[in-house]
């Protein structure tokens, strides 16, 4: 199984994009169509998490699998009137190391 991750301003229809990501899955010319696709969603401090789960026909078509779903899935994302944010960065300064 492989993900794609997409990070979402939180002020979306979370059961739209879950749909539109579900589909961008079922559409990848990669997709084992034998194996389970996941949009697993979780919030997060700055807005909400999304992974794509899915499995790829032949394992050596990961890479571009993963391609295939991130580049369509922020396509999807776009089109569905979400926004995707930047997770932040989490920089240790010496003293909390």
């Amino acid at each position: 199984m492989y993900v794609a991750d997409f990070y979402l301003d939180a002020d979306h229809n979370a059961a739209a994009i879950r749909t539109v990501l579900h589909d961008i899955a079922l559409t990848s010319a990669f997709l084992d169509y034998t194996k389970p696709v996941l949009v697993i969603l979780a919030e997060v401090p700055w807005g909400s998490h999304y992974k794509l789960k899915a499995y790829p026909f032949d394992m050596r078509d990961q890479f571009e699998f993963i391609s295939d779903m991130t580049v369509r899935g922020k396509l999807g994302i776009r089109e569905a009137g979400a926004r995707e944010v930047q997770a932040p960065v989490m920089i240790q300064t010496p003293e909390q190391r």
